[in-house]
């Protein structure tokens, strides 16, 4: 990320501008072209899938995306390993806290099993891990989850 981009430190005097040269160059040549990702993206609201589709097009990464309108608890997953990174509804009106509360539960249940799988969960829910089943795997609980 950045590898085109020009940045400030580029016109400081006191530092070598082959150094910035060398590390591109470096950096070009340590990209591994061979590297095909799997990435998969799902949201049950198809404006969602719509907009990630437009943005990883912007980005340039829509080649090796694909996107899915599906609900979390209709999301299946094989047996290899992999990870997930999940920003989940935060549902801050009032009456939808039940609703949080239990799709937090749901995930816990559907992560339940994946022993392999890392696990990343942005959420403004203090209390996100409360919600969770404790007979999660120890690994489901080493993985971060980000409360923003």
């Amino acid at each position: 990320p950045g590898l085109s981009r020009h940045f400030v430190s580029e016109d400081w005097e006191w530092l070598d501008s082959a150094l910035w040269k060398e590390s591109r160059k470096a950096c070009y040549a340590a990209i591994k072209t061979d590297f095909r990702p799997e990435i998969l993206g799902y949201d049950m609201d198809p404006k969602a899938i719509e907009l990630s589709k437009h943005n990883a097009n912007l980005a340039g990464v829509d080649d090796c995306i694909r996107f899915y309108a599906k609900a979390f608890e209709d999301i299946s997953f094989d047996d290899t390993s992999g990870i997930i990174i999940c920003n989940p509804p935060y549902c801050e009106r009032i009456g939808e806290q039940d609703e949080i509360r239990q799709l937090y539960v749901d995930m816990g249940k559907k992560l339940k099993n994946r022993y392999d799988w890392s696990t990343y969960v942005i959420t403004s829910n203090e209390a996100f891990e409360e919600f969770l089943d404790r007979n999660l795997p120890n690994n489901f609980f080493n993985s971060s989850f980000v409360v923003m």
